[in-house]
């Protein structure tokens, strides 16, 4: 029975001890834990700058600036055909055409008896008699065989233009006209009447030859004016030479072919009236004839500077008369922008003055101030063009026939890019040979007339754009335009401010041995919290002369972009000077940073490889383009600056140093120094002495952090023109400074200790004596139970052995 009792007892006591808890000796398992030190690297860097400077630059020469400005003088969007080159797509064809009168019939001889009658004018233009010198003596009803070749050639169409008259005297009588164009090229024969049906002629045509080949210089040839000259001088009038080419484009809808022809003088003079002097070297006029090319016998609209003047201080005239097919006629002022590469010596815009007439006025023209008549005709290969007359000394147009008739015996030049460069290069004359200074009429012309023309705007209405009020108008224009000047002041500042939050976590075992122990450190980055803040301040002072061109900016802001380089976005708040405050956020820092350098989302490693550059003019026109007050800064500094930008050359290799220490009595590290140039735990060895009393734990200490750059960064400001200035005043680059100048040390942050558990005097090498209290630990330690079961069976077995003996 007591036998029964004891191993009751014993199993009793196996179910309740386990929840008791007793002192106890373990070996050490080696489980971890980990422990923390918070780091916080932020710096702030700011350095300012001024920068003043002022350019006297040699004016360039122009024939070389445009060689390196124009591959062609082509308006945009078009073609440009020259000499010999074909011009496809016009709507026509050529035909070699031979014709003959062959019978005259009259219904009224305007006589008692037989009547004088003989024929005048021709077809195409022709203007002859026949016959030459006497009549044929005719009677009402009767005929008259013919055989008068009266047109040989190539034709478009046929221009009728004939008169029938009786010869009577110092009056003679008209039997009428037979007018009008004949398309329709065949072989036959045609009886046209008089509009007064008092006479008919009959015709025999005869097509050989057919082609649809026009080529640029045929083309000038078949529509150009018929030329008078009005002569107020005694000086040559007839143009010295006609220059021409044909362009190819879209003007408002209508395929069309614009004929450029440019009159050219070598000189110009007063009227002999008032004393014939020379004006000044070279004088120019255009004429534009446009054409339909579906349609493009009948011309839809003529462009030529308008002849009237009043007085020597009115001439010439900066009057474009334009004739075309419309109802809104009268008298127009046109404001325009010069082409951007030919601005700087044709100024950057100009106000136009212009009278809209329609195409109908050309059949009832006044010219001369006293005569009105139809200023049409048929040029010699049967399309339609004008007459057109050189009014006064001064080489201005007028529609028709006045003065000496020179008719269509003039020769059209080529207009090549080559001939246009040197036509403009004629300005470098106009600089260097001044003005003439005429008190008495108070005005100042130069010397040189320049070439002032626009030649690559032929589609923007008035169409023969003019620079002349900007170039000899104005002779101060002149004297400015040779004391090129560009000043700069640059001001400002430029800072950075780093915040990187980061934090250091040391896996340690739970409670350290006697011996060497290894301990994992490892840099944990806050990539959500790191930002790094540019903020700036920028005062700009521009202000230049350029031959014809001039203008000042000013800009003066300040602002801040904040970037997270893990996010890719910017937040940026600029206050502008006098406009407020306002923000703008979640835009793209691709909109700003420059290709040319590789950006690492990373806190250690490569930052930075390559060239950043912050493109300043971006920043200014994104961020306040919608505030109207800035609008107008915005467009001055785009007019003339090509690139404003920030620029950082430099491979930022970031790594980040600390220390690590203990104070602790018979311990010691294996390294004292840990560097990060990734993520990549380090590892370090803790040796504790034996038999020292580390009860109160292991205390390691990371006094600082340092975050280290291992070389510089140059930062400049780069400012880059547009054409025409930067084809004198080369890239401005503006050294800020290195900033910072790193050989080590970007950032610190302050650290701190972690304590770990170290074992007592009482513990081996490999063991160590932990009063855990009243509390249960699974970690450390020999559970109590374990040792009264192992007891208890002892106490049992060695009863039940006594008992059997």
């Amino acid at each position: 029975m007591k036998s029964r009792k004891l191993i009751f007892f014993i199993l009793f006591s196996i179910m309740i001890i386990p929840n008791s808890h007793y002192r106890s000796v373990s070996a050490n398992p080696m489980l971890n834990a980990s422990d923390t030190v918070p780091l916080n690297f932020s710096e702030n860097y700011q350095t300012d700058w001024d920068y003043n400077n002022s350019f006297q630059p040699t004016m360039p020469n122009v024939t070389q600036y445009l060689d390196n400005e124009f591959s062609d003088f082509d308006p945009a969007g078009s073609t440009v055909y020259t000499e010999d080159e074909q011009v496809p797509g016009y709507n026509g064809m050529w035909y070699f055409v031979t014709v003959t009168m062959t019978n005259l019939y009259i219904t009224n001889d305007h006589d008692i008896g037989a009547g004088e009658i003989f024929i005048e004018g021709g077809i195409n233009n022709a203007d002859d008699r026949y016959p030459a010198s006497t009549e044929y003596s005719m009677n009402d009803g009767e005929n008259q065989v013919l055989s008068d070749m009266i047109f040989s050639g190539w034709a478009v169409t046929l221009g009728f233009n004939l008169e029938i008259r009786e010869s009577d005297g110092a009056l003679d009588d008209s039997l009428g006209f037979i007018n009008g164009h004949y398309d329709n090229l065949v072989n036959e024969s045609i009886t046209l009447w008089t509009d007064i049906n008092e006479a008919s002629i009959t015709f025999d045509i005869e097509v050989t030859q057919s082609d649809t080949v026009f080529l640029a210089s045929e083309l000038l040839e078949i529509y150009k004016p018929e030329l008078w000259v009005d002569d107020e001088t005694s000086s040559t009038e007839m143009p010295d030479f006609v220059f021409g080419r044909v362009i190819d484009g879209m003007d408002n809808g209508i395929n069309a072919l614009v004929l450029q022809y440019f009159f050219y003088w070598t000189a110009e003079y007063a009227p002999d009236l008032i004393g014939g002097f020379k004006t000044h070297d070279h004088d120019y006029e255009v004429f534009m004839i446009f054409l339909d090319k579906i349609d493009p016998i009948f011309p839809y609209r003529y462009v030529f500077n308008n002849w009237f003047y009043t007085d020597v201080t009115e001439a010439p005239s900066t009057t474009i008369a334009i004739f075309e097919d419309t109802t809104s006629t009268g008298e127009f002022v046109y404001d325009v922008e010069i082409s951007p590469s030919l601005q700087g010596f044709l100024g950057t815009n100009v106000s136009l003055n212009a009278e809209v007439h329609d195409l109908s006025e050309i059949t009832d023209w006044q010219y001369g101030l006293v005569s009105s008549e139809n200023a049409f005709t048929y040029t010699p290969n049967g399309v339609v063009s004008v007459h057109m007359t050189v009014e006064t000394s001064y080489h201005t147009f007028d529609l028709g026939p006045g003065g000496t008739e020179y008719g269509f015996a003039y020769a059209i030049t080529p207009l090549t890019d080559d001939t246009i460069i040197e036509l403009y290069s004629i300005i470098e004359d106009t600089f260097d040979a001044g003005v003439h200074i005429w008190t008495y009429f108070g005005i100042d012309i130069p010397k040189v007339a320049p070439f002032t023309f626009d030649v690559t705007q032929v589609f923007t209405a008035p169409y023969g754009i003019t620079a002349y009020a900007n170039v000899i108008d104005n002779a101060a224009a002149i004297t400015r335009a040779q004391n090129a000047r560009l000043d700069i002041d640059v001001s400002g500042y430029i800072g950075l401010n780093f915040e990187v939050p980061a934090e250091v976590e040391i896996t340690h075992p739970t409670q350290l041995s006697y011996g060497t122990n290894s301990l994992s450190l490892a840099l944990k980055p806050n990539i959500d919290q790191t930002e790094i803040t540019l903020f700036y301040g920028l005062s700009v002072n521009i202000s230049y002369v350029f031959w014809f061109m001039s203008g000042e900016i000013l800009y003066d802001q300040q602002g801040e972009i904040t970037i997270n380089p893990f996010t890719d976005e910017v937040t940026s708040l600029a206050g502008l000077l006098g406009l407020g405050d306002f923000e703008r956020s979640d835009i793209e820092i691709n909109d700003y940073l420059s290709a040319g350098f590789v950006l690492h989302p990373t806190l250690l490693g490569p930052i930075i490889e390559g060239e950043l550059s912050l493109n300043l003019l971006e920043v200014i026109k994104n961020i306040f383009k919608a505030n109207p007050y800035v609008r107008i800064i915005i467009f001055l500094l785009e007019f003339i600056v090509d690139d404003f930008s920030l620029t950082l050359s430099a491979t930022l290799e970031a790594v980040i140093r600390h220390d690590i220490q203990t104070t602790s009595m018979g311990v010691s590290l294996s390294q004292s120094t840990l560097t990060y140039s990734d993520e990549t735990p380090q590892t370090i060895d803790v040796i504790i002495e034996e038999g020292v009393d580390l009860s109160q734990g292991v205390v390691l200490t990371i006094p600082e952090a340092d975050y280290d750059l291992d070389f510089y960064v140059d930062w400049s400001l780069e400012l880059g023109f547009k054409s025409p200035i930067d084809s004198v005043i080369p890239d401005i680059s503006i050294p800020i400074g290195t900033l910072p100048s790193w050989t080590a040390n970007l950032l610190t942050s302050t650290g701190g200790s972690v304590t770990i558990p170290g074992p007592s005097p009482q513990s081996s090498s490999s063991t160590e004596i932990s009063d855990t209290g009243s509390e249960s630990s699974d970690d450390a330690g020999v559970n109590g139970p374990v040792v009264f079961v192992i007891f208890s069976y002892i106490v049992v077995t060695t009863i039940i052995v006594r008992k059997k003996k």
